[in-house]
This record gives C-alpha cells, structure tokens and sequence, in this order.
C-alpha cells in the first residue's frame, strides 16, 4: 500500500505541475485567440499584485491567526456576503444566458406545468438547480429577487464551507488563506450576482471530498459514510451529469489506503445508492420524453457543438442533423455524428483542445456573459474583463507557484478535490470550455495557493509566532 500510496503521490505533484503549465499556457494564448493582445496587461498587472502579496505574505499570516476560529469564520462569511450582495445590486436583475432558462424552469415547476419549456416537457437542462429554485418559489413566490437571492447565498455559503473543508485537508494558516481567497476573488464575487449551477456544486463537492477522504480514514464507519457519499453524488450529477464519475475518482483516491476489497465494495455502494437518488428523474424522462433518459438530453448536443467541421472549440450553432424530431433523438444524433467526428479526425480533435484550454483557462471574463449579457455600457463591462482578469493573474501566480514549490498536489487529504480539478480539465478538453467551468474549482485551487501563502520560509529566528 505504501508503494502504490507514494506512486499516488508523485503522479498527482506531477498532475498539477502540467496542469498549472497548461493554464500559463492557456493564458497567453487567449488574447491572440480574440485579437486582443492587450488583454495580456491585466494578466500582468495581476501577476505584480500577486507577488506584492506574496512579500506580505507573512504579515498578512499573522493579522489571518488573530482572532479565534469562530470570530474569523463570521466576519470573513459576512464580509463576503456584504461583496456579493454590493454586486447583485450593482449588476442587472434579469438573469441571463443558461440562467434565463434555469429561472423559467423553475417558475413553471412552481406554477404547476411541471418541468417544460414552450415546446412541452424537456429534460435539456439538468434538473438539481432549477428544483431546489422551485421549491424555494413554491414557498415564498416567483420572483427575480428571489432566485437572485439563491444564489447570492449560495455563492456566499461557499466561504465558510471553503473554511471547513481547508482545516480538513491542511493546517490553521492554510484554512484562513484558502477563506480569505474564496471570500474576495473577484470572479466569486461577480458570479455571486447570478443564478448559476457552480456554487451549488462546488458545496456538493467540497462535501463529497471531505466524505471520500473520510471513508479512507474510518475503516468501521466506511459503510455507512459510503452511503452519505453516493447521496451527495446522486444530487450532485443531478445539478452536473459530469458528476456521474465521482464514484471512480473516490476509487482513485483510495488506492493505497485501503485493501482492493474495500475499494471495489464502497465503490459499488456510493455508485448504487447515486443511481438510487438519480431514478426518480429518469423515471420521469422516462413517462415525459418517452426514453429513459439517465439525467439530461444536452450531452451529445454539446460534444457536437464543440468537435465538428468549422468548430472553434467553444458554443457553435450548427444546423439539425438528418433524423432529429426531438431533444432526445437529438442528442442521440449529434453525439453519434461527434465521436465519428473525432474518430476520422484525430489531428483535428487534438488541435481543437488547445482554443478548449485557452478558452476555459486563458481568461476569467467571459463569465460576464451570464452576468452582463451585453446589458451594460461596454467601457464599464471592459472595466470590469480587466478586473476580473487582474485577479486572475494573481491566482494563477499563488497556483502555479504552490504546484512548482511545495508537496500540496501530493497532500492524501487533498487527493479526491485534486483529481476532481484535473478531471474537470480534461473534460472541457473535449466538449466546450467557458470560464464558468472554473468556478466550481476555485475553492479548491484556492487551497493550493493557501499553501504557498502560508507558507513561512524566513529563518526561525525572524519568524513571528502568534
């Protein structure tokens, strides 16, 4: 065990050192992608920010371990509540793009006409996200104000979250770190103003990560955390299908830690109890759609989208393909048509993964399009691009300088987070890449730059112990 623990070790180090090389990468591509090789200057100027920060990093340490874990935990939480809620005033109401349709969904729900859109019942959109905003509307009413509400509180609720699962996997310092990060990084804060699905399942999988580190841990309570683990799966493929997975990086994660015989067992319990909590859902596809579709009806459509003649590698409409009638024949269709796509065109698949990475990595801006949507002056939204993006450089910085400079990615404790991220990436190397497909990971990379921050390398006798 020991051996395959070490082997564990050095393939996730090495993990984040080619992914964090990737993202630099992805970085200084993105401008020449859009033609706007001046974007690189608030990448820059976030860069200096970073190592200012960096030189205070120890003062910065000391003022973070003042006050007592509970005090800190409330003042930082309310702090970033307070941010969020400046920004989902100050940002336009009406929620945009994908959340538009998140909003109808749910209001129709709460309305009594079910899980439709105008054309009847549809399954195109996973439903987690869209039910939990229907059971809020059911309660208190349909309101923008109060699907707003939602997700500035879940975009808030990630902050004390982040707090508890950093002192899970690292020390003190690294906690305050992680939640100083999650609680100011501008990309947060501005996404805070709208109802996406990240927030959400970024709590789901903070939680399974803590869950699948705990199983490895309590060999006697490993059953039964085991079922914890695949209800927290079931919900989270719910609000994402890209979760459906989670059953086999908890597996990896394993490896090492526990005997075979325990892994493949937990494994299969966690994966059953998931599928138990995704039934009903199909059932429903099932009696509306007329097929049993698993969760939603978007897979193909999005693989097809992004691998195709004349692709660029993100959204591209296309025209229906021969035998589409529906969403479900549809999505059959076009995911087909991808992967023949891919078989007869290798070279091309490949070269299509560097505007993926460029796009899901290169930038942190284009999350405006969910927030925005063109609604606001275009001087003032470029204004905002450049701070979202200066941001973005210092968090590449602490990221990147934590995976070349410290054992964070090898950390057991951090294993199933870290192998979500990677996992996450190698995703959106194949189907279409945004910015929004980052913002589920931000707080666990935050943990790897915590890692750095904290970290105290002035001799011991100029170190200021608190």
């Amino acid at each position: 065990m020991t051996v395959a623990r070490q082997s564990l070790g050095t393939l996730m180090r090495l993990g984040g050192a080619v992914f964090c090389a990737a993202w630099g990468v992805a970085i200084v591509l993105f401008p020449f992608y859009k033609g706007l090789p001046i974007g690189l200057v608030p990448i820059a100027l976030g860069a200096v920010l970073g190592a200012v920060v960096a030189v205070f990093r120890h003062r910065v340490t000391s003022l973070l371990m003042r006050p007592s874990s509970v005090p800190f935990a409330v003042a930082i939480s309310a702090a970033a509540f307070m941010l969020r809620a400046a920004a989902a005033l100050h940002f336009p109401l009406e929620p945009a793009n994908d959340h538009a349709m998140f909003y109808q969904l749910a209001a129709n729900v709460a309305a009594g006409q079910g899980y439709t859109k105008s054309t009847g019942p549809t399954a195109f959109f996973p439903p987690g996200l869209p039910l939990l905003l229907a059971a809020i509307f059911w309660v208190v009413g349909t309101s923008v104000w109060v699907a707003k509400a939602l997700g500035l509180a879940l975009s808030a609720l990630v902050v004390p979250v982040s707090y508890w699962f950093a002192r899970k996997v690292g020390p003190e310092e690294e906690a305050r770190w992680t939640t100083l990060i999650v609680a100011a990084f501008p990309t947060l804060v501005v996404y805070g103003a709208t109802i996406g699905y990240e927030s959400l399942l970024s709590l789901l999988v903070l939680g399974w990560a803590v869950l699948t580190q705990s199983v490895a841990r309590t060999a006697s309570g490993g059953p039964l955390t085991a079922v914890a683990l695949g209800i927290v799966n079931g919900l989270a493929a719910l609000v994402k299908p890209v979760a459906l997975l989670l059953p086999v990086l908890s597996a990896m994660s394993w490896i090492g830690r526990l005997r075979l015989k325990q892994v493949v067992l937990l494994s299969a319990v966690s994966a059953v109890v998931m599928l138990a909590v995704i039934l009903p859902w199909t059932l429903r596809n099932k009696m509306t759609l007329g097929h049993p579709v698993l969760i939603s009806t978007n897979g193909g459509f999005v693989l097809y989208s992004a691998n195709h003649d004349g692709s660029r590698g993100i959204a591209t409409p296309v025209r229906s393909l021969p035998g589409e009638h529906d969403e479900v024949s549809r999505d059959r269709i076009r995911g087909q048509a991808a992967v023949r796509w891919i078989l007869d065109n290798p070279s091309a698949f490949l070269q299509l993964m560097v505007p993926k990475a460029a796009y899901g990595w290169g930038t942190t801006s284009s999350i405006m399009s969910f927030v925005s949507y063109d609604r606001m002056p275009p001087r003032e939204e470029d204004v905002w691009k450049a701070l979202l993006n200066v941001g973005w450089g210092a968090f590449f910085l602490w990221c990147a300088a934590a995976a070349w400079s410290t054992r964070v990615w090898a950390r057991p404790a951090l294993t199933p987070a870290l192998l979500f991220t990677l996992y996450i990436f190698a995703v959106h190397l194949v189907y279409e890449a945004l910015s929004r497909h980052h913002v589920t990971l931000l707080p666990v990379l935050a943990v790897t730059a915590a890692a750095w921050l904290s970290r105290d390398s002035r001799p011991a006798s100029e170190r200021v112990h608190v």
